[in-house]
């Protein structure tokens, strides 16, 4: 129910964004409830579908397809408005050259 407070004071840190974008779905169904037992419900759901850990992450064969893309970077905000997340580096995959024995 707060949505605009939020992203004021979210929106003073760095990471403020990136929260909300990961968090988007979660915050919705929170913002529902109604009283303290329907949030325990929206927790313990959450937290049941979070130990259903995938073999393999979704998008994980788009990842390589798509990396010229995202290096490309891109100016439209996402869905929800906010700008897009930053580029996590430690994600990033290294490529040996030729000239490396």
């Amino acid at each position: 129910g707060e949505e605009e407070t939020a992203n004021l004071l979210l929106g003073k840190f760095k990471w403020g964004h990136a929260f909300l974008s990961l968090n988007r779905e979660l915050l919705k169904a929170y913002s529902e409830c109604e009283n303290s037992a329907d949030i325990i419900s929206v927790q313990n759901s959450w937290l049941s579908q979070q130990r259903q850990v995938p073999k393999v992450p979704p998008d994980a064969a788009e990842g390589a397809s798509n990396d010229s893309e995202d290096e490309e970077g891109s100016s439209n905000d996402s869905e929800d408005g906010l700008p897009p997340l930053e580029r996590n580096m430690n994600h990033l995959s290294l490529q040996e050259s030729d000239d490396e024995s």
